[in-house]
């Protein structure tokens, strides 16, 4: 039996159109209590990253009831990278990357915006390799990206 999950919400602060939503929705397991567990990695929500325990508050309104992210409670120890590819770069500069990022041990996520991946990264990969890659295609103007929440347990000096 598969265990049932929920969509939590995530207030985004936009700034000159940017993220282009105003929240996002993130998969979710119920642990009870106001508190889920995050199952999928936001797109551009900082701070947050699969694995981690939030509490929430929840609104009556717009219906139906809809849950909010209120704060961490508890780090996962994953880290959520988010990678926007340069249109110029073409297809094969995106799918090289997956198949690098995953062959890290990474896990990339789609996001529903085109041209845009959120990576999750669980705590015992190397992130100073995963760091390398992401900044060496950056270098070379494949895609530009971006640290959303990066674990303690990656942690590392530039």
């Amino acid at each position: 039996m598969e265990e049932a999950t929920s969509k939590v919400h995530v207030r985004l602060a936009v700034e000159d159109g940017w993220p282009p939503v105003a929240f996002e929705e993130l998969e979710a397991k119920p642990l009870g209590d106001h508190r889920y567990q995050l199952l999928s990695p936001p797109a551009f929500a900082e701070q947050l990253a699969i694995g981690d325990v939030v509490s929430v508050e929840h609104s009556e309104s717009p219906e139906p009831e809809q849950v909010w992210v209120d704060s961490v409670i508890e780090s996962s120890g994953h880290s959520t990278v988010r990678v926007v590819f340069i249109q110029a770069a073409g297809q094969e500069a995106e799918s090289g990357l997956r198949r690098d990022l995953e062959g890290l041990g990474a896990q990339v996520h789609d996001t529903g915006f085109q041209g845009l991946i959120a990576v999750d990264i669980p705590g015992e990969v190397d992130y100073r390799a995963v760091r390398e890659l992401l900044g060496e295609g950056e270098s070379r103007e494949l895609w530009d990206f971006d640290e959303g929440a990066i674990s303690h347990l990656h942690d590392y000096e530039s």
